[in-house]
């Protein structure tokens, strides 16, 4: 992997050998030629082919076990990046390398060796926090029990809904602190959350910029499921494909400034408990460019979609309003107006109280 962070007693450790060279792949199967790296150091056909270094260019010592051989950090005075592992062997033999472990996280890479992977029993946690910005952690299916953090701009990529599981017991599923306003990407796809609390939390304290959210199962049965709320701007934002249910309160919940949000062929349904809950909630902040569309925010015990907010640009297209207690509410009693708000080609029916109700100078 290219600069994982690692704290100063990070130990890099080769654990077994597998039979695709020179790529890392799945664990301890197809054995062969393993006496090229594994057994007593006395066996070793060629123990001096395996080095590393550090950020700035140090050899670190090569420690020889009974059954796999590691790397030890030279420099223990600071933080170092691992740069890389070198495998020196003579053009007619064939190294087979297989996992990765950094302070007791097993990492298992495929392709061309690039990535985080992290594999059921293991911890999504480490593998963020000795990630570099920029960086993929590959969740493999399973269920993780674990609340997870991200201050940092990676992509958390999952093996697909209902197969990739983050479950947790009280507070977020998933906390993001990120304060980048660059133009890399934040991205979580292809996994589910199940939380007690809010499946996605966002508390940035700086603004945030391209958040995308691709392809999620997001349930938070005690708070909103995705919440927005005492924090800095999100600067563009991108939900497609992915389901919003929270058991009490809503399914989204935008209560910071946000802009340049798309939200897209979702689901935000079936929201709150009792007569309180709406699909999507924009309230106290300021919005701009905001576009719904191809999204279904029907069933919520409240309200489908509530704008209480301030700002310019708000459309929603080819979207369903259906079967809520009322349907789309702009409600700006002590707010400025909203300006630019349109809806196209869109189903608001079958709502109890009103379909659609304007308190505004919008």
């Amino acid at each position: 992997e290219s600069n994982p962070q690692l704290g100063n007693d990070a130990i890099l450790v080769i654990e077994s050998t597998t039979g695709i060279s020179p790529y890392l792949t799945e664990p301890d199967t197809d054995w062969g030629e393993v006496d090229a790296l594994v057994g007593d150091p006395g066996n070793l056909e060629y123990p001096l082919c395996m080095i590393g270094f550090d950020k700035n260019g140090y050899l670190g010592e090569v420690y020889h076990w009974a059954d796999f051989i590691g790397f030890g950090i030279i420099d223990t005075t600071d933080d170092v990046k691992l740069v890389g592992l070198a495998l020196d062997c003579p053009s007619n033999q064939t190294v087979y390398v297989d996992d990765i472990t950094i302070n007791g996280a097993t990492y298992e890479l495929e392709g061309a060796l690039s990535g985080w992977h992290v594999y059921a029993g293991q911890s999504i946690q480490a593998a963020i926090d000795v990630a570099s910005p920029g960086d993929t952690i590959n969740v493999a299916a399973g269920t993780y029990n674990e609340a997870v953090g991200i201050d940092k701009k990676i992509t958390l990529q999952g093996a697909g809904k209902g197969s990739t599981i983050i479950s947790t017991g009280a507070g977020a599923g998933i906390t993001i602190t990120v304060a980048d306003d660059s133009s890399s990407k934040l991205v979580i796809r292809d996994l589910s959350v199940e939380a007690d609390g809010s499946a996605i939390s966002v508390k940035n304290l700086g603004t945030l910029t391209n958040l995308e959210i691709i392809d999620c199962d997001m349930l938070g049965s005690g708070s909103n499921a995705f919440q927005h709320r005492k924090a800095s701007l999100i600067d563009g934002m991108l939900v497609s494909g992915t389901t919003f249910k929270s058991d009490l309160e809503h399914g989204m919940a935008f209560e910071s400034p946000i802009s340049n949000l798309i939200i897209e062929d979702s689901v935000i349904s079936n929201n709150g408990a009792g007569a309180y809950g709406m699909g999507i909630s924009f309230w106290g902040a300021t919005i701009n460019n905001i576009l719904i569309r191809n999204t279904d925010m029907s069933n919520n015990k409240q309200l489908g979609l509530v704008v209480y907010a301030e700002g310019n640009g708000f459309i929603v297209s080819g979207s369903t309003i259906t079967n809520n207690d009322a349907g789309c509410s702009i409600e700006l009693i002590e707010l400025p107006e909203i300006t630019g708000f349109e809806i196209h080609y869109s189903e608001i029916t079958g709502n109890t109280r009103y379909g659609l109700w304007s308190i505004s100078a919008c």
